[in-house]
Order: structure tokens, then sequence, then C-alpha cells
């Protein structure tokens, strides 16, 4: 069956308020980072407007990092056109990595019976115009980022690996870049901001829709021992999984 998936954005739609660099004052003690992540715009509208309408708790962040899956399915130029709307309302200095949703799968026009419904892996060739299309819109070179301070090294790693059948996949360039970056400042803890989980050896408790799936992050070896060897701590932020409240796992991950 042939898709009828448009894979070019209009160039006029893209984030009304661009994106900022995050910024730490040489004299900050602390900062404030909220992390959200896997909104699904426009499927998750209600869980979006509660977070807008929350105006004081927002005005307490330093920043906020979207951390990805902001659109609903396959990136498409309405879902880009509910992203717009949500980061025009933020208010507060922000910086965005794409998901697997920006960029994995093939799909079908919105008016189709089928959209939302189907998942076919897209071919490298269209992962890579969908990146592209991320990168466009928020204005961004890289899909990757490294800010370095007294408070801590930040990381923002996007998905890019577009070659991979794999979703939860980062470049070879990309893990080289952090391999570097995470000499810069190893005295102060890393903080690392990602769509998909960390994972070194043990899988996650948990089933994402088949058995052979981690839903995680899996380094290269060089990645991974810059990981585990750093000498102050690394914490990496994530999405992806969709944990409920009620999971025992949703304490430690969150």
């Amino acid at each position: 069956m042939t898709s009828k998936f448009r894979p070019s954005l209009d160039k006029s739609i893209c984030a009304p308020v661009a994106p900022s660099p995050l910024q730490i004052p040489a004299n900050a003690e602390k900062i404030s980072i909220l992390p959200l992540s896997d909104l699904h715009l426009p499927s998750s509208m209600e869980a979006a407007r509660a977070i807008i309408q929350n105006r004081n708790y927002l005005r307490r962040m330093d920043y906020i990092q979207l951390l990805g899956d902001m659109c609903a399915c396959y990136g498409t130029q309405r879902e880009y056109s509910h992203l717009a709307q949500f980061v025009k309302q933020l208010e507060v200095p922000y910086g965005a990595i794409n998901g697997n949703h920006e960029i994995y799968f093939s799909g079908c026009d919105e008016d189709d019976a089928r959209f939302g419904r189907v998942w076919p892996e897209a071919p490298p060739h269209e992962k890579h115009r969908k990146l592209q299309r991320f990168l466009d819109f928020f204005g961004y070179n890289k899909p990757w980022r490294a800010s370095h301070s007294h408070l801590g090294s930040f990381f923002f790693l996007g998905l890019d690996d577009c070659e991979n059948h794999k979703p939860e996949s980062l470049s070879a360039a990309q893990q080289k870049f952090l391999e570097t970056e995470l000499r810069v400042r190893p005295d102060v803890p890393a903080f690392v901001f990602c769509h998909v989980p960390l994972m070194f050896d043990e899988r996650l408790d948990m089933t994402y829709y088949d058995e052979t799936r981690t839903a995680c992050f899996e380094p290269q070896t060089s990645t991974r021992e810059a990981l585990q060897n750093r000498a102050a701590p690394v914490f990496w932020m994530s999405g992806h999984i969709h944990l409920r409240p009620d999971h025992y796992l949703f304490n430690a991950y969150t």
C-alpha cells in the first residue's frame, strides 16, 4: 500500500520563540531545569494546557528542556504547528532534543483513517529528512550540544542514528562528541538529557512492546567506559518509556 505521508515541511513553520543555550551565571549557586518529555502533540493537548496554565511553577524554572516525542506520531506539518503554539507560550528559556517520533516512522496523512495506527519504520533517507526538519524548526545545526559550568557539565543528545533499525540509537559521531566533552570538566557532575534511558548490563524490568526491545540507549564500548570511569557522578534524564506512577520503577526513574 502506498503511503500518503508527505515528508516535506513548510519552511514558514518554525519555532516562534527560538531555543536558547543554557547559560549559568558565574555566581549561581543552583539552577532549576524542568525536563518535559513525550507530550505527543496534539494528542495530549490537555496535558500541554495544564503545563502552560501552571505559570507560577514554570516561572520558578531557569530553563526548560524538551526531551523529545513532542510530536504525536510522524513529525508532520500539523504536529509541528501544535508544537509551535506550545513553545510560544512557555515564557522561559528552553532547549529541545528529538525523540523517535520526530524521525523514526513513516506514516500517512492526518486525514487518513490509518493516521496514528500504523508504525512502519522509515527508510534511512526519510529519517535524515525528518531529523533535518526538526533541526530547521528549532534553528539548530546539530542534534547534540554541551554546556560546561562550575555547577556541572550539561549534555543534550538527540536520536540521530538514521541508519540503525533500533530507535534508541546515537550515531558514532555523537558518541565521540560525548566522550570528548565528558573530559572537559571531569571534576563536576555531568547531567545528560536524552530522550531514551541509558543501559549498561541490566535491562529495565519491563516489556517495551516486545521482549526483544530494551527501550534504552546501549553505548559503544568507549562511550560506556567514559561514562562509567568518570570521577564525578553522571545523571541521565530521559523519557520514552511512559512509566505509570503506579509502576515500582517510577520513583527511581524520575
